[in-house]
């Protein structure tokens, strides 16, 4: 809460009634207008993976390394119950296109 607010109040604003959202849904910057992935994935829970593949595929070297690590704890840490909601709803197109589990 680096303003002082919960997550869930940063993600929107609300200005003469019209809710006005922070960041967009992935899916908007990373798909064609069918729907279509326009991209190559890397996740960061299996960023080593994916980036062994996609090096494989350019050309590029295929050992990332590892520096600056640390430990994060599960969303439950991070998100309240009104946050998670939000985040959910918002973003349901990505955790669809992306194969995420929204629950």
């Amino acid at each position: 809460m680096a303003d002082g607010l919960p997550l869930h109040r940063r993600l929107r604003v609300v200005r003469g009634g019209e809710v006005l959202w922070i960041s967009a849904p992935q899916a908007e910057w990373i798909t064609d207008g069918t729907g279509r992935l326009l991209v190559d994935l890397l996740r960061f829970e299996r960023l080593e993976q994916d980036w062994r593949s996609l090096a494989a595929k350019i050309g590029a070297q295929p050992d990332l390394g590892h520096v600056n690590a640390s430990e994060r704890g599960s969303t439950d840490h991070y998100y309240d119950a009104a946050t998670r909601a939000l985040v959910r709803e918002r973003y349901a197109v990505d955790f669809d296109l992306l194969g995420y589990d929204a629950g």
